[in-house]
């Protein structure tokens, strides 16, 4: 065997200024990996809110457009037979006009008259009733609340209370003294008088609501009885049965008209989306009357229903496929956080099976003859099952190591003596070689290993650098035939009491690493359980 040539303080500072920019590369290396993780999350997780609003939007609005056709598709089969009927009578009409025609016409004038005086009635009646609740209910509050001052007053508080604007009650009370206790008499009273309040001012808020509409409610229905009135007299007026039947026509495109005006109305909330408007809007400006105009409208009228129902499905079918796409998003996301947890498991396993223990009360120092000891004792607790297949390349370097931790020491620590640096990574770099050390940035997956070894607490006690090892004879009664080189870096701290050593064995023609780790105690012997060998592939 044979250690290492002296190192001079210019291929030191080229040595460590290398090793310092391979472990900078690859931490930059594994940050970019990092950051480009969480940026391929954070897309899928925007893409997944974009999917799902544009499913969410579109189902609302293929669901909006299946409540506007179901009352657009009735409208033929309710308006034609009504149309082809006045246009008939319209055809059969003589002159002079029949009086009963006229006659019908003031009565059904004078029935919708009836019913909206009716309902103008009704109106002011339900307003009378509910300004008398009203006030009913604001007494009660007042008096409720009267008791409720005087009950804090009572009992040393000072404040009132009273009514915002909107009617909703408030109050505000202050002591310098003991506040009402719970569970006490005036706790129970304060509860039962509160309770009362939100019960009486819930039903005193919803007549105000009810109040607030039913001005505009009367308007509207006596504007409506105005305009029936004034109907009444028209119909009373019509000379013949031709205008009544004009009129009657105009009324059902009227109603068509505000039909169509649902329509349109969507159409504007959701500019964009109907290809069909302008065939939209000439229905809405159309009056037919004569019935080339009618038979010219329903052509129109039906086209403007096809056009609707294609973009009605059209909008189903982008919801079904934005919500394939949220789905298929889920999937991704739940693949990558997937791999996020494995990556985090795999790291931690490293993390446990290169990284440091806890802290010791207090630094246990020990010699390099207990350290090689202990280490020594460690590998001949292997040297049975390594004995079991001699033969293999794993088991060749463990029976080389555990001779020559007995038999070498002085080898060993004239390694260490020699080497260019005293500390644990870079007393790896001149035992292991610069090239084979960055290599096990890769091979340990983040770096996982030179991050622990790169600790000033390590201390040196053994180093081999290319020792040529050769045995051939039995050992225990097991024929062996061993011809190895060994470099080799073997780092204690006294802070954690634990002994770690990377060894690299060439025992058949092919590179093997092997990573030691245990827990030392006071004696240097391994703690039990403790005792950790990992080939690194």
């Amino acid at each position: 065997g044979g250690g290492p040539a002296p190192v001079n303080q210019q291929q030191a500072a080229a040595l460590e200024a290398q090793i310092q920019q391979n472990w900078n590369g690859a931490a930059l290396q594994l940050q970019q990996e990092q950051s480009k993780k969480l940026s391929k999350r954070d897309s899928l997780l925007q893409a997944r809110q974009q999917h799902a609003q544009e499913q969410q939007k579109a189902a609302k609005l293929a669901a909006e457009l299946a409540t506007i056709d179901s009352l657009l598709e009735a409208v033929p089969n309710t308006f034609i037979p009504k149309i082809r009927e006045l246009q008939e009578k319209l055809r059969k009409i003589a002159s002079p006009p029949n009086p009963a025609d006229i006659q019908k016409a003031v009565d059904d004038a004078q029935a919708r008259a009836d019913a909206c005086k009716k309902k103008l009635d009704q109106l002011k009646k339900e307003q009378a009733d509910l300004e008398k609740q009203r006030d009913d209910l604001k007494q009660q509050q007042d008096d409720l609340l009267q008791q409720l001052d005087q009950l804090h007053h009572d009992n040393g508080y000072t404040g009132g209370s009273g009514y915002h604007s909107n009617g909703k009650y408030h109050w505000g009370y202050v002591t310098l003294g003991p506040s009402i206790g719970y569970g006490t008499p005036a706790y129970t009273q304060y509860k039962n008088i509160t309770g009362q309040l939100k019960k009486l001012n819930g039903q005193y808020q919803d007549a105000l609501d009810k109040l607030k509409d039913l001005p505009d409610k009367i308007k509207e229905a006596e504007k409506e009885c105005a305009e029936l009135e004034a109907a009444l007299k028209a119909a009373k007026a019509v000379k013949s049965k031709q205008d009544l039947a004009k009129k009657e026509m105009a009324e059902c495109a009227r109603q068509i008209h505000d039909l169509l005006k649902k329509l349109a109305d969507w159409c504007r909330a959701h500019p964009g989306q109907c290809a069909f408007q302008d065939l939209l809007d000439q229905l809405m400006t159309e009056s037919p009357a004569t019935p080339e105009d009618w038979e010219q409208f329903w052509k129109h009228f039906r086209e403007l229903l096809r056009q609707k129902q294609a973009l009605e499905q059209a909008l189903k079918k982008k919801a079904r496929d934005a919500e394939n796409k949220v789905k298929k998003t889920d999937q991704e996301i739940k693949n990558a956080e997937d791999a996020e947890r494995r990556e985090k498991e795999e790291e931690e396993r490293k993390k446990k099976l290169f990284g440091d223990g806890a802290a010791l009360p207090e630094e246990q120092e020990l010699s390099e003859e207990q350290l090689v000891a202990g280490l020594t004792f460690l590998f001949k607790q292997k040297q049975g099952d390594a004995l079991g297949n001699p033969n293999t390349c794993e088991n060749k370097c463990l029976l080389a190591l555990e001779d020559i931790l007995g038999n070498n020491y002085v080898e060993l620590v004239r390694g260490v003596a020699n080497a260019a640096f005293k500390g644990g990574a870079n007393a790896l770099v001149s035992m292991l070689g610069l090239n084979f050390v960055a290599g096990l940035v890769a091979k340990t997956a983040t770096g996982m290993l030179i991050d622990c070894l790169n600790n000033p607490d390590l201390v040196t006690f053994g180093a081999l650098e290319n020792y040529h090892y050769t045995y051939k004879g039995t050992k225990r009664g097991v024929q062996v035939d061993i011809d190895c080189h060994i470099s080799a870096a073997l780092f204690y701290n006294p802070k954690t009491g634990y002994v770690r050593g990377i060894i690299r064995c060439n025992c058949c023609g092919q590179e093997k690493l092997l990573f030691v780790k245990y827990k030392a105690k006071a004696n240097g012997m391994p703690e039990k359980g403790t005792g950790t060998f990992h080939w690194i592939k």
